[in-house]
């Protein structure tokens, strides 16, 4: 079951949103932070698909690696990063593209890029 950041059961997954201080919960939509960045997260099976859109910065970077180190630590460690939605990739966003390949890798675990 999906849910969009406004509470409505969309289909597989669950829609989160990032913001200055992380993210809340990858099941509690009922939150918006930042409407500069969207992710969806479908971890119902691996690898677990994780979907980009808007921008990715230095300030919406951060919640990025907060969600993957949250599904790291609660066992998952395969992963498709879809950032096809992008708008817009700094410098500082695409160097965090950087940290989450090797922040899986620390976990012995494999991340796929698609868009980037």
């Amino acid at each position: 079951m999906a849910v969009s950041a406004q509470g409505d059961v969309v289909g597989g997954g669950t829609w989160v949103q990032s913001g200055p201080v992380g993210v809340r919960s990858l099941v509690d939509p009922q939150w918006m932070m930042d409407p500069k960045l969207e992710l969806w997260v479908d971890a119902e099976r691996e690898p677990v698909v994780i979907r980009l859109a808007g921008t990715l910065d230095g300030s919406t970077a951060a919640s990025v690696l907060a969600v993957i180190g949250e599904l790291l630590d609660q066992g998952s460690r395969q992963f498709v990063l879809d950032a096809t939605s992008l708008d817009v990739v700094d410098s500082e966003g695409a160097a965090s593209l950087i940290g989450i390949e090797m922040l899986v890798g620390r976990f012995d675990g494999r991340i796929v890029r698609v868009g980037t």
